[in-house]
């Protein structure tokens, strides 16, 4: 019994110590290497080595590679999953034991895919906007002088034209009110166009508006005038967002790489790429046909081209992007004559969907009283020919009469463009901006060619039929061809056709040329049936972005001849004109027309620092600030626009709302005491509000000292001066440049190990950079 218990222990124990060299022969070791992927060094990884030799690698370093993982049954250690390299597609290794190297060699496939250009672009941050106000003035006043050629006889006539904007801006918003004045004899004439408060939602892509405004007629609507508000999407609030489907380039590599793009065969961006499958999105291109091409270059210098042909067109939507306006209020009548004429009240609405990037649809709706329409329309994408288009509505009236319009359009813009588009209206269609009474049309058919082989040279035909309800049908025909004949010289060859209710054909031929220095000339010369030949010649100059001079001499001979010239001089506060002009007949050179005008705009500006002269304020602007500097020249995107003020301001008119803006300074207009931090700066203002461009200079004291040791001698070169723990090092002559001084100042000297004290005071009237001394330094040998 004693023996057969002893064997069955035996083997029990035999049994238990055979799996434990099991387990040690199968148990994976770890080693550290340094890792080489497709001969780029990358930080050194620890890996598992099994017996059968084979390589596992942990889920983070295949992360950090931007490796695939593979679909299959992690190994688990020490908390972490690892994964064998060789059931990754693709990829091979070697291990370099002497070196301890772990070399992998990678096709693109292996590593995950990477994306250039997302979908979403960043909102900028936006500068805080001031509180404020501005003006805008526009002046012109005309003296008329005529003679009739009967006994001397002159008529003389004097007019004043002005027109006026006022505007509020904050964080809040922009509320502006335009008017204009004329006056003419004895006659004054006053009337208020268009008061308006607006709000951007800069997040969601859209504004409010208050006030005046004009709807959005979609498709087949007309836009109107209308007192009310509108709540519409508004793209510009976020520039750098596009709207409409652009196409993605695809290509791979196996290393790190540089891609150059080109559109149409122009650079337009450089792009860098990691290994791998990669997706550039957000292309710069040009709307209508054209070609992609990506030269992909690795860091081995290796090239290869990608090339891509696309079509796309700003009249459809990203799938899933919407557009809408909604608005409400009143229709605006007999603008520009009656200062607050509003017509009957009216709700409407449009909405548009990309339902995918190749169809987009429309919603669109008109509620009157007296009137109701609704109706629908699509744009459909035919990949790399064009977009077709189309429309229906229908309408109801209070004299329960009902009506309906539907169109149909083609487009493709290319080197090869044509298109047309037909519309047909019932008689009793209504909608929104019809005069009671008047013209309604029947049917309008339009079509287009255009031709652009060599770029500079183009061809192009127009044709337009109309034909409304109890009018006969008229038709305009239009041809013109443009060619270079000659460096810096354009040509123009044109016709048209017009047929209807009267007739006439119309052509002739336009030369411009380039001449430099802003300036151009232009000569053209056209015939009408039953006119005499029109020839206009003309050189102008035109305006710089800063101050400057331009101007224009025109003459022309025809059944009337006319002369003009003007000048017109722009300054950093406004505009100014000045024009004369003759006309006179042809047969009876005493009867003619004198002219002469003069005119003037420009803005003020309401801020907190003060009242401020400038241009006219059409856009956002910015007060750039240099403390009380006087004549620091200011730069708007690297190009000089003006010199700031006796108190060190100046402002910078034309800025882009919602985009990033640079304003920089000149150092060299600073004097050598000044204190900067910066010399550009980026500014992102609201719509037409103003923001400071505060460049933070100090004014700070600064001296050249002498310093000199007991023996008379100077103190040495390579000796330093210490001021507040800063040291400044000593030229010859015991000379020392030192900044950030205050009045009065405890300085030391060091040399070699000896040192000294002394007191340096700066008399208030010192100057940007007194010389000071000399001062005893007392303890120091040389």
């Amino acid at each position: 019994m004693r023996i057969l218990l002893l064997l069955i222990l035996g083997s029990l124990f035999a049994v238990m110590i055979g799996n434990v060299d099991a387990e040690e022969t199968t148990a994976p070791k770890e080693l550290a290497f340094e890792i080489i992927v497709n001969k780029i060094e990358i930080s050194p990884a620890r890996v598992l080595e099994f017996p059968d030799g084979q390589i596992w690698v942990s889920h983070n370093s295949l992360l950090s590679w931007r490796i695939i993982e593979p679909k299959t049954k992690p190994y688990q250690f020490r908390g972490e999953n690892y994964f064998s390299l060789n059931s990754i597609p693709d990829l091979l290794y070697t291990i370099n034991e002497a070196e301890q190297k772990l070399e992998i060699t990678a096709k693109p496939n292996a590593f995950s895919s990477s994306v250039i250009g997302g979908e979403n672009i960043p909102i900028l941050s936006q500068t805080n906007p001031l509180l404020g106000m501005f003006f805008n003035y526009d002046f012109l006043e005309q003296h008329t002088s005529t003679s009739t050629g009967i006994g001397n006889e002159k008529s003389k006539s004097n007019q004043l034209n002005g027109t006026f904007e006022d505007g509020i801006f904050s964080r809040l918003g922009v509320l502006t009110t335009n008017f204009f004045g004329t006056r003419l004899g004895q006659s004054n004439h006053f009337v208020r166009l268009e008061s308006t408060f607006t709000h951007d939602f800069i997040s969601h892509l859209s504004s409010y508006r208050m006030g005046d405004a004009i709807t959005n007629g979609g498709s087949w609507g007309r836009p109107v005038r209308f007192g009310g508000a509108q709540w519409a999407t508004n793209f510009a609030t976020q520039p750098g967002f596009i709207s409409f489907p652009s196409p993605s380039i695809y290509g791979e590599t196996a290393l790190p790489s540089t891609v150059d793009i080109y559109i149409n065969n122009n650079f337009r961006a450089s792009k860098d790429v990691p290994a791998g499958p990669f997706q550039i999105r957000n292309l710069p291109l040009v709307t209508g046909q054209g070609l992609v091409q990506l030269t992909v270059r690795d860091v081995l210098g290796r090239e290869q081209v990608i090339t891509q042909p696309y079509y796309v067109t700003p009249s459809l939507l990203k799938k899933g992007l919407s557009e809408f306006s909604y608005e409400g209020g009143s229709v605006r009548n007999n603008f520009g004559v009656e200062s607050n004429s509003y017509g009957p009240s009216f709700f409407s609405l449009t909405h548009r969907l990309g339902f995918t990037n190749s169809l987009t649809g429309e919603l669109h709706s008109e509620l009157l009283k007296d009137t109701q329409n609704v109706g629908i329309g699509s744009a459909i994408l035919i990949p790399f020919t064009g977009t077709l288009s189309g429309s229906y509505a229908r309408s109801h009236n209070s004299k329960n009469l009902n009506g309906s319009q539907s169109t149909i359009g083609f487009n493709r813009q290319s080197t090869f463009s044509f298109g047309g588009n037909l519309q047909y209206l019932s008689e009793h269609f209504s909608q929104l901006g019809q005069i009671a009474g008047g013209v309604f049309i029947r049917r309008i058919a339009s079509a287009f060619l255009g031709i652009s082989p060599f770029g500079s040279d183009s061809l192009a035909f127009n044709v337009v039929n109309q034909k409304n309800w109890g009018l006969p049908t008229s038709q305009i025909e239009t041809i013109n061809y443009t060619f270079s004949p000659l460096r810096n010289l354009s040509a123009t060859i044109f016709g048209s056709k017009i047929t209807g209710a009267s007739s006439s054909n119309i052509y002739g031929i336009n030369l411009s040329t380039y001449l430099g220095n802003r300036t151009s000339g232009n000569i053209s010369t056209t015939h009408q049936s039953g006119m005499d030949q029109d020839t206009t010649m003309q050189i102008q100059r035109s305006l710089p972005e800063g101050p400057g001079i331009g101007y224009r001499v025109l003459a022309d001979r025809g059944s009337r001849e006319r002369g003009e010239a003007s000048v017109e001089a722009q300054t950093t506060v406004g505009n100014y004109t000045a024009e004369a002009s003759r006309l006179q007949e042809k047969q009876n050179r005493q009867n003619g027309t004198n002219s002469f005008r003069v005119g003037a705009n420009g803005g003020l500006i309401f801020l907190g620092e003060g009242i401020f002269a400038s241009r006219t304020v059409s856009d956002s602007f910015a007060l750039a600030k240099v403390d009380n500097y006087k004549d620091v020249t200011v730069y708007k995107e690297h190009q000089p626009v003006g010199k700031t003020n006796s108190n060190g301001t100046f402002l910078i008119p034309k800025l882009r709302p919602y985009d990033i803006n640079h304003i920089g300074i000149e150092q060299a207009d600073l004097p050598i005491n000044a204190q900067v931090e910066t010399l550009d700066l980026e500014v992102v203002p609201y719509y037409r509000s103003g923001v400071l461009a505060d460049f933070n200079v100090k004014s700070q004291k600064v001296a050249l000292i002498k310093v000199i040791l007991e023996d008379g001698s100077f103190l040495p070169i390579g000796a330093t001066v210490i001021l507040k723990d800063q040291e400044f090092p000593v030229a010859s002559n015991g000379e020392a440049f030192v900044t950030n001084m205050d009045q009065e100042n405890k300085m030391k000297a060091n040399w070699k190990e000896q040192s000294c004290e002394f007191e340096v005071s700066v008399p208030k009237d010192a100057g940007p950079l007194p010389v000071l001394g000399p001062f005893l330094c007392k303890g120091v040998q040389p």
